[in-house]
């Protein structure tokens, strides 16, 4: 590490501990804030063409998850995303969010977020065939009717 590395860090770590409620401001709320707002423009920013292609994989995936196969567990899928996803949002909340670092924290937000929402759709989907096709043939549920 060099010298000038290591005298800054010293100086923030003792600044962060003379004055705690700036550090617990800065870091919980104004970086994610900076951050978060910066993802948000950087997504607009994505044409119309990189959206379709974007939900094409989402479908695709859905029915790759809607599928009678047993490999793919949602209690083991959605907390790796959650943490994968965490884990690549912190390197610009401890140094600062800015555009030129952002773009990996981009591609995750959207690939992490696109795969949970077709693991959860496609997932309901295999829930909603198995109790469906666990009916006998003719009783699907009627409505119930009111009484004159």
């Amino acid at each position: 590490m060099r010298l000038y590395e290591e005298v800054i860090r010293g100086v923030m770590l003792d600044f962060l501990v003379k004055h705690p409620q700036y550090g617990i401001e800065l870091y919980a709320y104004y970086k994610p804030r900076v951050l978060f707002r910066m993802l948000d423009g950087m997504t607009r920013s994505i044409p119309s063409a990189g959206w379709a292609l974007g939900l094409i994989a989402t479908f695709l995936a859905i029915g790759l998850f809607a599928g009678p196969s047993e490999r793919f567990r949602l209690s083991e899928l959605v907390p790796g995303c959650a943490i994968i996803w965490a884990c690549s949002l912190a390197p610009p909340l401890w140094a600062g969010p800015s555009l030129h670092v952002i773009a990996d924290q981009l591609w995750s937000c959207l690939f992490f977020g696109s795969l949970l929402v077709a693991a959860l759709v496609g997932y309901a989907i295999a829930v909603a065939s198995r109790v469906l096709g666990a009916m006998p043939a003719g009783s699907a549920p009627r409505p119930r009717e009111e009484p004159s």
